[in-house]
């Protein structure tokens, strides 16, 4: 159930690259997030190497987007231990993150809903 879930966020998000005019907005927004993302799993050290994530993630889509989000998983899990149920929460926390970014706040608590 939860890789049904983990997969229908990556194709939700990473349909086509975000290319609107308030670009670095959202792009700021979307690294503040993901710094916290990082410090709420103990590993906000990693954040200078991952800075540049945002944009990818924003700019990516399908198979590049993958690769993002599995790096950014796999420098979090070489940073500390995670279980199935925190990886899960983990990658669903980015998903929705790059979801908000992406959509705005009205379309998020719709992916919640699902």
């Amino acid at each position: 159930m939860e890789n049904a879930e983990i997969e229908h966020l990556i194709k939700l998000v990473s349909r086509e690259p975000y290319e609107g005019p308030d670009y670095g907005k959202r792009q700021r927004v979307l690294t503040l997030r993901l710094r916290e993302i990082l410090r709420e799993f103990g590993c906000e050290k990693l954040y200078d190497g991952l800075r540049g994530s945002s944009d990818q993630l924003l700019k990516y889509s399908s198979k590049a987007f993958r690769k993002v989000l599995d790096g950014i998983v796999a420098a979090v899990k070489s940073y500390r231990d995670l279980n199935r149920s925190e990886e899960y929460h983990l990658r669903r926390k980015i998903l929705l993150a790059v979801a908000e970014a992406k959509y705005g706040s009205e379309a998020l608590k719709d992916l919640r809903r699902t």
